[in-house]
């Protein structure tokens, strides 16, 4: 069966395009794809071994693949988590170890906590066998030259070091204990590490966004943005784009699924972008001191007032890649 995949361009907005995968893939276009990691409460992850007849057979790895045509990153982990293992991550709390623009891709990495030592089923034709290891294992094997290469290990295993807490299943965004990706940690900035904050876009069911306009007191007065803010230690990325929307917008996310957009680096301040699903008219209650109005905007009016400099610099790229996105995964069953 032909399998197709949306075409992002070079900021990761969608092109409106689609890719036949096994054909050849014009310049500067990227797909997305995801690799997960699934871990126990003992801080063994799972890995799998590929198919003898797959590319890299009989080697172990991660769980990952190809997200499908109108489907977002997040989702696609999940599906492939429930194809591969059959362990189902549904409603867990999705942790972003990391975000990689390659070549051909967009990859995004990651990771899931699991309660107790859920049953794995292998997906026939993929995957031939599984082991629960730990990190000194995973060395092992490696040394034993047995794994797909997987840059992102050093960060999943700062991540395991944190040890295990609150798995939070499912998902509590009023009292949280996350663990953070190494790639959140940092508390100031350094020669060549950037601070991680996340920008939110919060969507109504008729196609509005939600804008705040920011404070006198704050930098770029008076000017309109989406909900952002920055990301706390020990705080992982997906669970500050909720604190963010509550604590600046009143609006509490707690059911909604996230969407993850990729990532802006820009002053040495890292942006995870997420995009948010809300149906009715939720009440705004806005953060005194962060912003003092709010709008709910049609496409169309937030590029007017960008185009008349009344937003912060950016929004209106930004801003477009959300609406694009919003489009394309509308069919994904939040509305």
């Amino acid at each position: 069966m032909a399998e197709y995949q949306d075409i992002f361009d070079g900021d990761r907005i969608p092109t409106g395009r689609l890719y036949l995968r096994g054909s050849k893939l014009t310049p500067g276009d990227r797909f997305p794809a995801v690799n997960v990691w699934t871990i126990r409460e003992d801080g063994r992850f799972l890995l799998t071994k590929r198919d003898p007849r797959k590319p890299w057979g009989n080697y172990w790895e991660c769980t990952g693949g190809a997200v499908q045509a109108g489907e977002d990153t997040v989702l696609a982990s999940i599906r492939e988590v429930k194809e591969e293992t059959g362990i189902d991550v549904a409603g867990m709390h999705p942790i972003l170890i990391d975000s990689k623009k390659q070549d051909h891709a967009y990859l995004d990495i990651f990771a899931y906590f699991v309660t107790g030592d859920p049953q794995v089923t292998l997906q026939e034709g993929e995957t031939v066998d599984y082991r629960w290891v730990t990190v000194e294992e995973y060395y092992a094997m490696k040394e034993e030259g047995i794994l797909v290469p997987d840059y992102a290990f050093p960060m999943v295993e700062q991540l395991l070091k944190r040890g295990w807490s609150d798995p939070a299943h499912p998902v509590d965004h009023q009292n949280r204990d996350y663990y953070t990706a190494p790639r959140m940690l940092a508390e100031k900035n350094t020669e060549g590490s950037f601070r991680t904050a996340v920008c939110c876009f919060v969507q109504r069911e008729d196609g509005k966004f939600l804008i705040t306009r920011r404070a006198p007191e704050k930098d770029n007065p008076g000017l309109w943005e989406c909900t952002s803010g920055g990301v706390d230690k020990n705080e992982d990325s997906c669970s500050a784009a909720f604190r963010e929307v509550k604590e600046e917008a009143g609006i509490d996310l707690t059911g909604c699924r996230p969407y993850y957009m990729g990532s802006d680096i820009t002053e040495k301040i890292l942006f995870d972008n997420w995009l948010f699903y809300v149906s009715g008219e939720p009440e705004v209650i806005l953060q005194k001191g962060e912003t003092d109005a709010y709008r709910w905007v049609t496409e169309q009016e937030l590029y007017e007032l960008a185009d008349a400099g009344l937003t912060v610099p950016d929004l209106k790229r930004s801003f477009r890649r959300a609406a694009l996105s919003a489009k394309l995964w509308k069919g994904n069953g939040d509305f």
